[in-house]
């Protein structure tokens, strides 16, 4: 009887395991029969079903597809803050058209790539602003300002921005002068000041901060931009920085404001600079007369070339110096004959027959002019020429090897192409006049400046006083 029992026991705990057991798969076939798929979504329009598949479908491909067809903003904006996966949240910031919820989820989303694709679809420039301004996010902020056209809003990133970078994005938008101008003299950051400053245009604004902004760089920044002639001289001479100065000087061209910072400036590198750009000639021998630096005199002399005006310094400048130097220059030989015989400076008149090689004005001077010493330094030079004369024919003409024939074939002869030439003893005769002045190296004055005075078809040889300057030695071709 007990053996019958526990049989009957056995079969009662084996019946119970057994129905145990499909209790449990029927409820896992329930379970997993009701879980979504892939192909209910397909199969479902329902916006209310959809959304409820996209927040709780254990299947991340399920609630991708599901967020695929949603339409509620408000859901696929917390779709794409919250859910899990990187996948599901990009779909949603896809679908995002409003401006609202794209706005909340650049600033709200813990996911930077969610946070910049909102940023990317929005269109708003209030809400681009604000993001600009709020967001936490740098990458975020710039991403923004690259959309900004709202001029005072990127005047305040610029000015504001903790962010060196986005700084600068908002400077490289912006295209409003005055608010350039602005940023320029208030801006804490010195890169930012200059990148204001070199989109300005506009040049009274840039006159104004060459003159009134503190940085130095900043003015210099300014003066590069700057046209207005009366303020650059006046850069020029009152900046208090030397840079500054300096990029003032090199951008003046007018006449007249150069030679007045010539005269008012202190520092002497920009009088020099100033002098440098000076052509005209007037200007230049009042300065050759008058400064009292020798550097500016010299450097102002140096580029005198009116016959006239150095004439004017030979027998005005104070300094003897300067007076001889002014004459070395000048080669008008009626100009040098007239100082010859009527400068009162001995100096200039005997410096003045040195200089003359016209034959004929030499033998006026020989015989007209009233001081001895001047006749006879008139009637050496004479001689001089005269010797020097036969040293050229005898040299040049022994080196053609055609002393006394002509000789054909456009010869190159003293720098210039001639068909026909013969040697005389104390000249050489030319077919055509096209000699110019050059250089020939002889035994006895060394290297000289040589030229041709042309009557017909015959020459005369002078020389000029240009001796003592040794340049390539001349090469008979």
């Amino acid at each position: 009887m007990n053996a019958h029992r526990i049989n009957e026991n056995s079969k009662h705990h084996v019946s119970s395991f057994y129905t145990i057991t499909a209790s449990f798969y029927i409820l896992l076939f329930i379970l997993v029969g009701c879980a979504p798929t892939l192909k209910t979504v397909a199969r479902t329009a329902d916006q209310s079903q959809l959304a409820k598949i996209a927040m709780e479908a254990e299947d991340w491909r399920v609630r991708r597809a599901a967020v695929e067809k949603l339409t509620d903003q408000s859901l696929l904006a917390k779709v794409a803050m919250k859910d899990i996966r990187g996948e599901v949240r990009h779909v949603a910031v896809r679908k995002l058209t409003d401006q609202t919820f794209l706005g909340k989820v650049a600033v709200e989303a813990k996911d930077r790539d969610v946070r910049k694709a909102a940023v990317e679809k929005l269109t708003d420039q209030t809400l681009l602003g604000k993001i600009a301004v709020e967001a936490k996010d740098r990458d975020v902020r710039k991403a923004t300002v690259e959309k900004l056209t709202d001029q005072s809003l990127l005047a305040k990133v610029a000015m504001k921005d903790i962010d060196g970078e986005v700084r600068h994005v908002a400077v490289r938008k912006l295209t409003n002068q005055t608010l350039l101008a602005k940023i320029a003299g208030e801006a804490k950051d010195g890169d930012v000041r200059k990148a204001a400053v070199r989109k300005l245009t506009d040049q009274t604004l840039l006159a104004k901060i060459a003159v009134e902004a503190k940085d130095r760089d900043v003015r210099l920044a300014a003066v590069k931009k700057l046209n207005n002639q009366a303020l650059l001289a006046k850069v020029a001479v009152e900046d208090k920085d030397r840079p500054v100065r300096r990029a003032a000087v090199n951008k003046l061209t007018d006449q007249a404001l150069l030679a007045r910072v010539t005269v008012e400036a202190k520092d002497g590198d920009v009088r020099l600079t100033a002098v440098k750009e000076l052509t005209d000639q007037a200007l230049l021998a009042k300065i050759v007369i008058e400064d009292d630096v020798v550097n500016i005199r010299l450097a102002a002399l140096g580029k005198l070339t009116d016959q006239a005006m150095l004439k004017k310094v030979a027998v005005e400048a104070k300094d003897r110096d300067v007076r001889e130097a002014a004459m070395e220059k000048l080669t008008d030989q009626l100009i040098l004959l007239k100082l010859a015989v009527e400068a009162k400076d001995k100096t200039v008149r005997l410096n003045a027959v040195k200089s003359l090689t016209d034959q004929g004005l030499l033998a006026r001077v020989a015989k007209e002019a009233k001081d001895g010493d001047v006749r006879v330094a008139a009637r050496e030079n004479m001689k001089n020429m005269t010797d020097l004369s036969r040293e050229l024919v005898s040299t040049n003409c022994a080196l053609i090897g055609m002393n006394g024939f002509w000789a054909n074939g456009g010869t190159k002869f003293l720098g210039g192409s001639v068909e026909k030439f013969r040697c005389g003893e104390d000249s050489i005769e030319l077919k055509t006049n096209s000699i110019v002045d050059t250089l020939i190296d002889t035994e006895k004055y060394g290297m000289v400046k040589f030229g041709l005075h042309s009557f017909n078809s015959g020459v005369v040889f002078y020389l000029t006083k240009k001796q003592k300057i040794m340049l390539k030695k001349y090469i008979l071709e």
